[in-house]
């Protein structure tokens, strides 16, 4: 309610203007005192008057009505803070010196509140939300007018709202808190599944023996994109997934996403084409990794859903600024094409143009959901146009800033893509993770680079084991029994405080959820892989670790 034209306000302009414009003659004066008396008395409003001592000098009805009193000779003449507000609404004694009601006329100025109680005549309380200014005459306070409506109703609703709020985000911790479980259940023994394959794939196989672990791991390719679209899009709903702004080169990064699917395209017998105006700045500022991700779902479906033509990916400029510019995206396709009323459905989660489409062709229906989501994190909207049989155009637009650093640093900040095999010299490093399979997995991997491994099963045991040795690198599983990666990553940093070390450390965790790398940096670790853990991965953190211990001579 607007506390500036209140109740008060609107019954007293009513009666000032009356009392203004009647002639001052003692009929009219009675007339005017009586129709005075049937506004208050008709007000919906509890309205009441005291004096500069606090006492009731009227009340009308409704007040009346609201308190629990019968009759207005039962108040008037009482202290109405005595009689109504005396107590808090927890119950405690409320002085008069801290009420707010009295401020209208001590202070001289109109006070509002809604979260006050008063109290009726049978010791019973209700919420109220009340208006108090002060009375003048001759500009001079001589008491105030308070007027207060009952809001137990709304306080109520304002309580089913909250616990309502409270358990939504109880539901949303329980889907963190089951998704985080889900993820690390799966990814545990799915790093074993694709590390192990990818281990056998290096060794003398049969083609049949090739193409049998081929799929295995294509199979678990599969499964690992399902599992990061749920947690994906479970982060970005929860309003937890940010932008990065960095400088790349727009046009390197396009062609390297189109790279990882040419051999898809080929297989299916696509021509794959790319068109970049030349009015698209070569080097932006943005984030590289949430562009491609969008590019990668849409080239993806692009060529799932096409048996026969090609897929292209043009891009254009919208506007260009002298700090930002907008880029327009198409990525076209000859494939099946959506039908008009399922292309207003497909940009919602877990939503597939054709039921069939479930069978057919898999997929969990969050890719456009999530790509949707990132455009409009990116300044940008995201359409479709397509016809049933005649193939699908996906448009969207995103904004990126004007680069900052040239290509030479934008070419030191890049990883360097080259085997770890070639690195200057064999490293020590200490592999902790309480998973026997997993143990093997990473030790088999970083031998085969030729390192020499250590292994502990758990905090503790690493913790004893850079008592008894230094290691250039150690990898820290997350989640152990005895002790946990986190707090043995606390006690390092702890020790170190003490000495010029620094032990680098990288996390290694079966959990993908929001706030963990926050959450591991936090703790002291300097970088983390997630499970399954993947070669490229791996390689640029040991190229990362080179690059740092050179820089710092």
């Amino acid at each position: 309610m607007d506390n500036d034209r209140g109740y008060v306000g609107r019954i007293l302009a009513r009666v000032c203007s009356l009392v203004r414009a009647v002639v001052p003659s003692e009929v009219a004066l009675r007339e005017n005192g009586e129709l005075v008396q049937l506004l208050l008395e008709s007000a919906p409003e509890a309205i009441y008057g005291i004096d500069l001592a606090g006492d009731c000098t009227f009340c009308n009805p409704a007040c009346l009505r609201m308190t629990g009193y019968e009759q207005a000779s039962e108040l008037l003449g009482r202290n109405m803070h005595v009689a109504i507000h005396y107590a808090k609404p927890d119950g405690t004694p409320n002085p008069v010196e801290e009420c707010v009601i009295y401020q209208a006329f001590v202070q001289g100025i109109g006070t509002h509140g809604d979260n006050e109680v008063l109290w009726r005549k049978d010791g019973s309380s209700f919420a109220a939300e009340f208006w108090s200014r002060p009375l003048h005459r001759n500009h001079t306070v001589i008491g105030a007018i308070v007027t207060f409506v009952d809001i137990t109703v709304r306080k109520q609703a304002e309580e089913v709202l909250r616990k309502a709020k409270e358990a939504a985000e109880a539901g949303s911790r329980a889907k963190s808190e089951f998704l985080a479980n889900m993820s690390h259940e799966i990814r545990t023994p799915l790093n074993g599944i694709i590390g192990m394959t990818g281990l056998a794939l290096e060794t003398d196989l049969t083609p049949e023996q090739r193409e049998y672990l081929e799929t295995a791991r294509l199979s678990s390719d599969l499964l690992l994109t399902v599992i990061n679209d749920v947690l994906d899009f479970s982060k970005i709903e929860a309003g937890k997934s940010y932008l990065e702004a960095s400088d790349f080169d727009l046009r390197k990064s396009l062609e390297a996403t189109l790279r990882t699917f040419s051999q898809r395209a080929s297989e299916k017998r696509l021509e794959l084409r790319h068109d970049i105006d030349q009015q698209v700045p070569a080097m932006v500022s943005g984030d590289a990794a949430r562009l491609r991700q969008v590019l990668v779902n849409l080239l993806g479906n692009a060529i799932k859903f096409t048996s026969v033509g090609e897929v292209a990916l043009r891009v254009s400029v919208d506007q260009l600024l002298a700090d930002t510019c907008l880029l327009h995206f198409t990525v076209s396709d000859t494939g099946l094409g959506i039908a008009a009323d399922a292309q207003k459905l497909i940009f919602e989660p877990f939503i597939q143009a054709d039921r069939s489409t479930t069978r057919t062709y898999g997929g969990t229906g969050l890719g456009l959901a999530i790509s949707a989501r990132l455009v409009k994190m990116m300044e940008g909207e995201i359409w479709v146009e397509s016809e049933p049989g005649r193939g699908s155009r996906f448009h969207f637009t995103a904004r990126l800033g004007a680069a900052i650093a040239n290509l030479a640093e934008i070419g030191h900040q890049l990883p360097i893509a080259r085997p770890a095999l070639e690195l200057a010299e064999p490293l020590r490093v200490l592999v902790v993770e309480d998973n026997a399979v997993n143990r093997k997995v990473a030790g088999r991997l970083l031998e085969k680079r030729g390192h020499h491994v250590v292994m502990a099963e758990n905090g503790r045991e690493a913790l004893a084991a850079l008592e008894r040795d230094s290691y250039d690198l150690v990898f820290m599983d997350v989640q152990m029994p005895v002790l946990d990666g986190l707090e043995a990553t606390r006690i390092i940093r702890v020790k170190e405080k003490s000495t010029a070390l620094h032990q680098h450390i990288i996390a290694l965790t079966a959990y993908a959820m929001i706030g963990d790398r926050e959450k591991f940096l936090a703790a002291g670790m300097d970088a983390y892989l997630t499970k399954p853990i993947r070669v490229e991965e791996l390689d640029e953190q040991l190229e990362s670790w080179r690059r740092l211990r050179k820089n710092q001579g």
